[in-house]
């Protein structure tokens, strides 16, 4: 009897204990999973890249996060004050950000930078790490001149949720989502079903509560979403921009899949029309 009851013990000991270690409290797994792979190679700037762009300047830059070195690529328009800070997703570099930077061009400068443990970036890569390192690009772009009310965080899927917090700790312009999340939880618990055995609590270290940022006072955001993400789904956007107070747009793709900007220009004409009104008397 006693040998039965010292097995049944063990069992439940080693239970709990695998409970624990593939629980959310294990933050090195944890941002191991969420950050499975970063692709870090380092690419040349398209030859012809700045004579598409009026003139445009483009100028590769470090600066410093809590004692690290951090990469960025800053385009800059010079007829224009506004400047876009480009959060990126968890498998990018500033390099796969080029593209991208030359549709806002129009619209304003573009400084993309990558979170420690990106491209160049020094450091370890984490979920925390990341917020800071969004704090200390818009410190930089504050210290090379740019003004808070000329400056729009722009996010894009695992960026959405930095450029949320980023809109909770400093003045900005506007925030603009492409493909966001209402938490990581939420998305983690979406794609791998066995997370929900784990209380809330337990997710406080990796988490990003992207909701919990747009239920607070924020400058006025617009959101674009695929209807056909399949790894974000659009009813994550659909519930930020519910709770958004007190300006949110949301602009859904009905042929768009990750990170989408639409068939038809209609991220430029919808990004035109939110910059219109957001910036009437």
């Amino acid at each position: 009897m006693k040998g039965k009851t010292r097995t049944i013990a063990l069992s439940i000991y080693s239970l709990l204990g695998l409970y624990f270690l593939i629980s959310p409290l294990n933050l090195p797994l944890y941002n191991f999973l969420i950050f499975p792979s970063t692709d870090k190679r380092v690419r040349a700037i398209p030859e012809g890249y700045l004579t598409s762009l009026p003139g445009a300047q483009l100028e590769e830059l470090y600066f410093t996060s809590n004692g690290l070195k951090l990469h960025a690529l800053l385009l800059r328009n010079p007829k224009s004050k506004r400047v876009f800070l480009l959060s990126h997703g968890k498998g990018n570099n500033v390099y796969l950000e080029l593209d991208h930077a030359r549709m806002l061009y129009e619209f304003g400068s573009v400084f993309m930078y990558d979170y420690r443990g990106f491209g160049k970036s020094e450091g370890k890569i984490s979920v925390e790490g990341a917020k800071i390192d969004a704090l200390s690009a818009y410190e930089h772009l504050r210290e090379v001149g740019y003004e808070p009310n000329y400056i729009i965080a722009f996010g894009q899927s695992f960026g959405t949720g930095i450029s949320g917090y980023l809109s909770t700790q400093r003045p900005l312009k506007a925030i603009i989502f492409q493909s966001g999340f209402s938490s990581l939880s939420s998305v983690g618990k979406r794609r791998m079903p066995w997370l929900n055995i784990y209380p809330d609590w337990m997710f406080g270290g990796i988490d990003i509560d992207t909701l919990s940022y747009m239920r607070a006072e924020h400058p006025p955001l617009l959101a674009f979403h695929g209807l056909r993400d399949t790894e974000i789904p659009v009813q994550e956007s659909i519930e930020l921009c519910k709770h958004a107070r007190p300006v949110a747009k949301l602009v859904v793709l009905p042929d768009g899949k990750h990170l989408a900007y639409g068939a038809n220009g209609e991220f430029k004409k919808e990004l035109s029309s939110f910059l219109e009104d957001i910036e009437k008397p």
